[in-house]
């Protein structure tokens, strides 16, 4: 005989007023929409900042009145209901702010360049998130292996699970199998507790194995076991687990080279290679290495809220000819270099790093280009003095410490239009 509804939040008809956290429900005659009479009762949902709305009941009269059991049951109802509302609230909240952080995620671990190699690498990419296929990346050191794994982890079904890191070259083999697999307490002098290993750790989501050529024989029998879908103790323990896991795994080294050796076990490295991704290295991708370099230089900014807006030519010009033998590595903390000793908004040569200014490091046919490089940088030293000196010759030549007859004979020298710099007054 009792029917419950929610209503609206202003239906002062049914509510008594009441505070934040001491909500109180009445009892009060009314008519039906057939005419004839009954209770109701109306019991005001509490919220942080107000009532939420109210639960409305109604009785018709030939059931009898209310009881004070009545009214408790629908007191407690709205308090559930108030609670159940703040958690889903809560939830909105929380799904909003996980979604901006995947975002600002995202954006910093995305893959910048727009040549061939790379391009066909975003393909690569978007056709093996969506499937449970084991990965194996290959590059040198400094590519951005790691990079690539997550950008598989973040596009793939299982993005909402975690995602687990391991080292392998970071453990000897003891440490490798305890930190991969777990231990019970005892298991070993020191194991004081039983861990929970990576694997466990990374169930229903990617577990990404770096440098996986550094690990153990011991370890590497482990692994294939689980690939192969057979279940693993924790060291020292007896216990069996499966677990849900989809394996990325990278490495700098040739790992058919070491199975010729007998350092890697061949079953294991075709279980790896089910999908196999090779990263070029920066030298070979020439056109993405300005881009890189700006990238680096936004993320600096955005970060310390300050430094150079852009690379000079003579920056671009080092950048370009380097052979970049660190990789990606190597240019983000180059960059990060640049940023730090630059003096004004913009990132010149001699800001960067001594093997950056010399052939010999670069590899490079840099020795022809020289004069070019001095050049420019001359150019642009002589703008920027003209731009503070609002287009004053002899202003721009005392801050360079140059008679004015100098000043006017390299201006023509780089056909300089020093005019564009005065402003009215």
């Amino acid at each position: 005989p009792v029917i419950a509804s929610l209503a609206v939040e202003n239906n002062e008809a049914m509510l008594v007023q009441h505070g934040h956290h001491n909500a109180t429900a009445s009892t009060t005659a009314s008519t039906t929409a057939n005419g004839s009479a009954g209770m109701i009762i109306g019991v005001p949902i509490p919220g942080r900042c107000g009532r939420r709305g109210a639960i409305e009941c109604l009785r018709r009269a030939h059931h009898g009145p209310f009881t004070q059991d009545d009214l408790d049951l629908a007191i407690a109802i709205s308090c559930h209901a108030g609670v159940a509302l703040q958690n889903l609230e809560y939830r909105e909240q929380l799904e909003q702010a996980n979604q901006q952080l995947r975002l600002t995620v995202n954006s910093q671990h995305r893959i910048v360049g727009k040549c061939p190699a790379i391009l066909q690498l975003l393909d690569t990419v978007a056709r093996v998130a969506p499937v449970h296929s084991t990965v194996l990346i290959r590059g040198e050191s400094g590519t951005g292996k790691e990079l690539v794994a997550r950008s598989i982890y973040e596009a793939s079904p299982r993005c909402a699970g975690p995602y687990v890191t391991v080292n392998c070259a970071a453990f000897n083999e003891s440490l490798l199998e305890s930190e991969l697999f777990g231990h019970e307490k005892g298991a070993f002098t020191g194991a004081d507790h039983r861990r929970i290993g990576q694997f466990e750790r990374a169930h229903r989501g990617t577990l990404f194995l770096d440098e996986i050529g550094e690990m153990s024989p011991a370890c590497q029998a482990r692994l294939l076991r689980i690939l192969e879908g057979h279940s693993f103790e924790r060291v020292g323990g007896s216990e069996s687990l499966r677990v849900d896991v989809r394996i990325v795994a990278a490495t700098h080294r040739n790992l058919r080279q070491l199975v010729k050796e007998g350092e890697f076990r061949e079953d294991l490295y075709f279980r790896l290679r089910v999908i196999e991704i090779s990263i070029p290295p920066l030298r070979e991708r020439t056109d993405d290495v300005v881009e890189l370099a700006v990238h680096f230089l936004q993320e600096f900014r955005s970060q310390t809220g300050r430094g150079p807006l852009r690379l000079s030519e003579s920056a671009r010009m080092a950048i370009t000819d380097y052979a970049w033998p660190g990789n990606v590595r190597e240019l983000e903390n180059c960059i990060e270099r640049a940023v730090v000793l630059s003096t004004d908004n913009v990132i010149h040569g001699h800001h960067l790093p001594p093997t950056l200014q010399t052939a010999e490091a670069s590899g490079t046919q840099i020795q022809g280009r020289l004069q070019e490089l001095l050049e420019n940088y001359e150019r642009e030293i002589l703008l920027e003095a003209l731009k503070v000196s609002r287009g004053n010759r002899a202003k721009a030549a005392r801050s360079l410490g140059i008679s004015e007859r100098l000043m006017g004979l390299r201006v023509k020298k780089h056909e300089i239009d020093g005019r564009r710099f005065r402003t009215k007054r």
